[in-house]
């Protein structure tokens, strides 16, 4: 899990997020950056979606985000 409180993240965030899960977590790791905002860059989220990296975006409520944190780890 990596978080970022900008819209200035970008595909070096990508990559970091990517090597430090492969490297820490193996083959049944799920990557994920929480944000507070969506990217500057339009296609960070589709390349996020390539990289089968999540992006969650805190939008001010906990419990919402909460469910979509644990919706993305398939905890119930």
């Amino acid at each position: 899990i990596s978080c970022k409180d900008t819209s200035h993240y970008d595909e070096s965030t990508l990559n970091e997020l990517e090597v430090y899960g492969n490297k820490i977590g193996g083959e049944k790791v799920v990557k994920i950056l929480a944000v507070t905002s969506v990217p500057m860059k339009s296609t960070i989220m589709q390349r996020a979606e390539e990289m089968g990296i999540k992006i969650l975006v805190f939008e001010g409520n906990v419990d919402v985000f909460r469910q979509q944190f644990l919706k993305t780890l398939k905890i119930n």
